[in-house]
């Protein structure tokens, strides 16, 4: 169940891309079409990232929109069956998905404590009903800090819908000839 909420709020989608270029002309190709830092990318968007043949991380920047909870490209150059591939997958940034690791756990605790106190409550005699009210309340506030997580994601995620396809077209016009 862990493993499905992670699938489901920090998306993994798997992408490889074939070259028609050897590996340092591919490597090549790819930086040239694209730029070293967020700076560069100040009134224009752009795919902007580090492109080595170890490592390749690119986002899509566009001027004054900023979304930490965008995808983003992370991979590296292989050869495969005599052919240069740059396999990776479209993710989030680490410290997001820290981030918000932490948000919806703290969410999580505070509804366990949250519940407790509330079944201590309940199994009191001397309990006020006024005062009980609020007490049966206090577990949905947990449950609210959770939900308001999620869709906090989601919706990031949404607003960047558009960054994936973007980067693909980037990365797909670096590694393949024209005309072909």
């Amino acid at each position: 169940m862990v493993k499905r909420l992670f699938n489901f709020l920090y998306r993994d989608v798997p992408a490889q891309f074939p070259s028609d270029f050897p590996l340092m002309a591919s490597v090549e190709r790819l930086r040239e079409r694209t730029k070293r830092t967020v700076f560069s990318a100040l009134f224009r968007q752009a795919a902007v990232g580090p492109v080595t043949e170890s490592k390749v991380r690119l986002q899509r920047v566009i001027p004054l929109f900023g979304n930490s909870f965008k995808p983003i490209f992370v991979g590296r150059f292989e050869h495969s069956h005599g052919r240069v591939i740059l396999q990776g997958r479209f993710t989030m940034f680490l410290f997001s998905k820290i981030f918000m690791t932490a948000w919806l756990g703290f969410a999580l605790v505070l509804t366990i404590i949250a519940a407790a106190a509330t079944l201590h409550t309940v199994m009191r005699s001397d309990a006020n009903p006024e005062q009980d009210l609020m007490t049966l309340l206090f577990p949905l506030v947990g449950i609210g800090f959770f939900l308001a997580g999620v869709a906090f994601v989601r919706g990031c995620w949404w607003l960047s819908r558009s960054d994936i396809a973007f980067l693909t077209s980037v990365i797909q016009a670096a590694l393949k000839r024209q005309g072909v």
